[in-house]
């Protein structure tokens, strides 16, 4: 991972080993948070997405690849009680696979994202109100 990240700061144009790092650090957050790990699972699932935001191309799968690392961080900021944090991140996963499913309409997978991304919404407890300064 830390060898991707030097290669693509001395070289930006080498964008396949960008989507590589993404998909890795993808997987990287999924493995600490199954170890209990959530600091390193949530640095490493927004590395993930940092990398996916600077890609040029914006091709199916790497939004696919967004979505999913959008809803594992929400799971994982859920479970550090950050629940708006979590919101955030579904409402994303949530408003990009709606997009997807406009393009790829047959996909049952983007479907069952679709579905789950929107149950895990609805079980958060409501957004937490700022109080009122008179």
């Amino acid at each position: 991972s830390e060898l991707l990240q030097e290669l693509l700061f001395e070289n930006p144009q080498v964008h396949p080993l960008r989507e590589e790092l993404a998909q890795l650090e993808l997987m990287r957050g999924e493995v600490f948070f199954e170890q209990g790990e959530t600091e390193q699972s949530i640095a490493a699932l927004s590395n993930s997405l940092e990398q996916i935001e600077r890609l040029p191309e914006q091709s199916l799968p790497i939004q696919e690849m967004q979505a999913k690392a959008l809803q594992v961080r929400a799971f994982v900021w859920r479970e550090m009680g950050e629940t708006d944090r979590a919101r955030n991140d579904l409402e994303r996963a949530v408003s990009l696979l709606k997009t997807l499913i406009v393009l790829v309409p047959d996909n049952s997978f983007l479907k069952n994202q679709l579905k789950t991304a929107q149950e895990q919404l609805q079980t958060l407890p409501p957004k937490a109100s700022k109080p009122v300064e008179l």
